[in-house]
């Protein structure tokens, strides 16, 4: 990777660096303060390059949501027993065996049945364990009643009091939980590409193992841009590719469209601006933006450009992430020609596209009307608008 930015989770623009860091372990900073250089034949590791110099290795883990970098120490206890017999090739020929690869993939392609609950209102299935959690994080509504224990119509009669219903021998219901196959299916990419490359492809597919949950489907898609980094997939890029164009569901394509920013082959370019300017989705969209503006690739001005100028400077807008996000990939590929069409974004009512604008201008320093803009921006009403435009303006007179 170039640079490790915000394209490498799905809901970019959403999250800050800091939370996210937070919440994942993960290494998400911008300008090139971190560098990854992958290990090749090494289990989903990579080895993390700080600004000062010094190096040291974690360990990538898919997530439905994006790629994270996790110390060893950091690592949940069955990774790390996976992880650590990944690293020892006299142990890993008989841990990796065909037979256990064979059972937790029949977890994952499990379809179930049984006793189910879903909401009245959208029909939706929740198997009983992510049920249960739902009703205690109701307890507070209904009183504090615990859970039923007795009979079946007590606890059906709790379960209509939060809305739901029970259906008995629901077969559009997976069992386990979701939350158990994406443990498996993260456990799996520890297996050899010879076992495990086929299985992870066919997840991916909207009529695959996963066809049920765009959670297990984005996490294997992240999976994938794993192993091409790794140098052991040959037509992963096939498989993003096709989820991009084809999944029914915006978060899988949208979680495709980043993957391909993190894999940073600008080969991708043109599919990802056709997505950019087809997609119908928001979230796709501004996806397909930050990986654009990641891959530094000039061919993606004149649609980003095009885009931008159907979008109000100085009126509200509820495309607000997707202008953020065009004004951050336009101000990564340095478009001078762009500036002009920058500008006027200083008035928007928009605190976050104010602030995209004061970060980005310091791009175009020599490029005429970005200081005056900057200097305008540091009166902005927003403090945090102010001080990043105090920073920008100060990067600008220290590099000139």
């Amino acid at each position: 990777m170039s640079d490790c930015q915000m394209h490498c989770l799905t809901f970019t623009g959403c999250l800050s660096n800091s939370y996210l860091s937070k919440s994942f372990g993960t290494i998400c900073e911008k300008n090139n303060r971190y560098k990854r250089n992958f290990k090749v034949g090494k289990q989903l590791s990579c080895r993390i390059k700080a600004s000062l110099g010094e190096e040291f290795d974690k360990v990538a883990l898919p997530t439905p949501f994006g790629i994270v970098f996790r110390d060893l120490n950091q690592l949940p206890e069955n990774i790390l027993d996976i992880a650590s017999a990944a690293d020892k090739s006299e142990t890993r020929r008989d841990f990796f065996t065909e037979e256990k690869f064979e059972e937790l993939t029949g977890i994952i392609r499990t379809k179930g049945g049984g006793t189910v609950v879903v909401p009245n209102v959208s029909n939706t299935p929740l198997n009983p364990s992510d049920f249960k959690r739902r009703v205690e994080s109701f307890k507070s509504f209904a009183n504090n009643t615990p859970l039923p224990k007795n009979s079946p119509d007590d606890f059906a009669d709790m379960v209509n009091s939060l809305g739901f219903q029970v259906l008995k021998d629901e077969p559009r219901v997976s069992s386990p939980s979701t939350r158990e196959k994406l443990r498996i299916l993260q456990e799996l990419t520890f297996y050899p590409p010879s076992i495990r490359n086929s299985f992870f492809l066919e997840c991916t597919r909207s009529d695959g193992p996963c066809e049920r949950d765009e959670l297990l489907r984005s996490q294997a898609i992240y999976s994938l841009a794993i192993f091409i980094k790794q140098e052991s997939c040959n037509n992963c890029v096939d498989a993003i590719l096709y989820a991009l164009n084809s999944d029914p569901d915006p978060s899988v394509r949208a979680s495709a469209a980043s993957a391909l920013g993190f894999i940073g082959d600008k080969a991708n370019v043109q599919a990802l601006i056709h997505s950019t300017l087809e997609d119908s989705d928001w979230l796709v969209k501004m996806t397909c933006i930050n990986s654009l503006g990641a891959l530094r690739d000039d061919r993606a001005a004149p649609a980003l450009l095009s885009l931008l100028k159907k979008f109000p400077p100085n009126l509200p807008s509820q495309d607000s992430f997707i202008i953020q996000s065009l004004i951050g990939a336009l101000a990564e590929l340095q478009v001078p020609d762009a500036v002009p069409y920058l500008i006027p974004f200083k008035d928007s009512p928009d605190e976050m596209i104010r602030f995209q604008l004061s970060e980005s201008l310091r791009f175009f320093g020599n490029e005429e009307g970005a200081m005056e803009a900057l200097q305008s921006l540091i009166q902005d009403e927003s403090s945090r608008v102010s001080r990043q435009a105090f920073i920008s303006l100060s990067i600008i007179q220290d590099i000139s």
